[in-house]
């Protein structure tokens, strides 16, 4: 009993501690007006404000269709607006909303495929700040949007690099699940990467951030295993079309876009119309984003079908490869 009366007092106390440490920047953040339902509007040093918004923003000094971030001039100034954290290792994080919830991000952002996890259930959207209030990450409607892609936004603008591949979901090796059809590039299925530029790749993570934060039109060298040997690659960087709150179906390249369940929301193809379904993909059905990867991965053609559902009809579109 007096154990488990122990371990009940320690609990409550660092509960209270950790709401007790935060309260500052609960105030803040409602005293800045950064929480609202559907957004957070984070006033920045610099007279500029970093939106997170779900609905379309316009007249933006800034917009990241991939990860749904704005910036706009801040109006009117404020005198103590958020710093970006970037000295402190944050043990210790929050999530501020209507209250306080603390614990950790336990695991990373990979790119555009999967947004962080934190340690607790959040509500979202909402802030993540360290102690001194520093902004660290963002909780959106698909997960964290971790500080480093909170900078390359702010700093470098919404260009990410692409180099044509999209690995397995494995926490052990980064192995090439699908390649885009539409670009060059030297991989295969099944490729092992091990080494970018001169340096071993420790986990998709890292992988993933370095090729979104390359500049466009550079080479990335990069050895990989293929059929059990070692070789070295030359892959260029181009400009990234889809992932994150876009889809990522390799189409994106051709102006296609569609939802979670494949329909399409956006298209600059006069062939592919709003509200048409994709069923199919050469002959191959396809029910997910990651499919039409996988079916568009393995044509060997300069051409291909896009078996639709249009209004209650299915039809085949036949497109050509440039």
């Amino acid at each position: 009993m007096k154990k488990a009366a122990l371990l009940g007092w320690l609990l409550f106390s660092a509960l209270f501690a950790c709401d007790a440490g935060f309260q500052s920047c609960l105030h803040k953040a409602a005293a800045l007006h950064v929480i609202s339902s559907s957004r957070l509007s984070i006033p920045l040093e610099g007279g500029k404000t970093l939106l997170y918004s779900d609905i379309p923003v316009r007249n933006a000094l800034k917009s990241d269709p991939f990860l749904h971030l704005y910036l706009l001039k801040t109006t009117p100034k404020v005198r103590h607006p958020f710093k970006i954290n970037k000295y402190l290792p944050n043990k210790e994080l929050a999530s501020i909303r209507e209250k306080i919830v603390c614990g950790k991000i336990v695991q990373p952002q990979v790119g555009f495929e999967r947004f962080a996890h934190f340690s607790k259930p959040l509500a979202d959207p909402s802030v993540i700040l360290n102690g001194c209030c520093e902004l660290v990450a963002l909780n959106t409607s698909k997960g964290i949007i971790q500080k480093p892609y909170l900078e390359h936004f702010l700093y470098k603008g919404a260009q990410y690099g692409d180099i044509g591949i999209r690995l397995e979901d494995s926490k052990k090796e980064l192995v090439v699940a699908s390649c885009n059809p539409f670009v060059e590039t030297p991989f295969r299925v099944g490729d092992r990467l091990i080494v970018l530029n001169g340096k071993r790749v420790h986990s998709k993570a890292e992988f993933a951030r370095r090729i979104l934060f390359a500049p466009i039109g550079t080479k990335c060298i990069i050895t990989i295993v293929r059929n059990g040997k070692k070789q070295t690659v030359q892959a260029r960087v181009f400009k990234r079309k889809g992932g994150g709150f876009l889809s990522d179906t390799f189409l994106e390249g051709l102006g296609i876009y569609v939802d979670s369940k494949l329909y399409v929301n956006s298209s600059s193809n006069t062939k592919i119309h709003i509200g048409d379904r994709i069923i199919m993909i050469n002959g191959q059905s396809v029910v997910s984003q990651a499919e039409i990867r996988e079916a568009l991965g393995n044509m060997r053609t300069k051409e291909f079908y896009i078996g639709l559902n249009r209004n209650g009809l299915d039809i085949f579109i036949r497109i050509k490869k440039d």
